[in-house]
């Protein structure tokens, strides 16, 4: 039975890693398992959590613990008319969960590159304050514009890489981060 070849786990994003493999091209193979514990190898196809199990060639495991190494094992696997068969031959890899966390603030309008790493972003816009008011003689001040509306928008998906155009909203304008948005405040008198 062939064997995966080149298994490898990387960081994903927050606290979640992602592994990935090339599946044997000959030879007898049906799919993975993939089985994984924190600061050792899983010593057998029962020890420590699974990770993945099937036919494709990769996984993601989320909610995992900051800064901890977990060690990951493949064993590769037949079906046959008596259930599966696994390999005694097994690929191993490691990887570290990781907290990714940061914000940026825009005053101007531009656009943001997504880092490597970053899946998830939540987004925090704020249009356009209104215009102040015009004093109707020289004593007189005018009055204060007012704040722009607010909006949050959690967990909105983003590709390592991905230009996203940021419009940061003037008086009376619409600001933007993508197609979110949020709307100006507009005071009329």
């Amino acid at each position: 039975m062939q064997s995966i070849v080149n298994f490898s786990v990387a960081l994903y994003g927050n606290l979640s890693l992602v592994g990935t493999w090339q599946n044997p091209e000959v030879g007898p193979y049906s799919g993975a398992m993939v089985r994984y514990k924190a600061g050792e190898y899983p010593v057998d196809l029962n020890d420590g959590e699974l990770a993945y199990e099937g036919a494709d060639n990769n996984f993601v495991v989320n909610g995992l613990t900051a800064s901890t190494e977990y060690y990951f094992r493949a064993w590769s696997y037949m079906t046959t008319n008596y259930g599966r068969v696994y390999t005694d031959a097994y690929r191993d890899a490691v990887g570290t969960a990781q907290s990714i966390k940061g914000n940026v603030t825009y005053t101007s309008s531009g656009a943001w590159t997504v880092p490597v790493n970053v899946r998830k972003v939540d987004v925090f816009l704020v249009g356009g304050g209104g215009k102040g008011g015009d004093g109707k003689d020289k004593q007189s001040g005018g009055g204060g514009g007012g704040g722009g509306y607010t909006r949050t928008y959690k967990n909105v998906s983003v590709t390592p890489g991905q230009a996203i155009a940021v419009t940061v909203g003037g008086s009376g304008g619409w600001s933007y981060f993508g197609s979110y948005s949020a709307p100006p405040r507009v005071i009329t008198a």
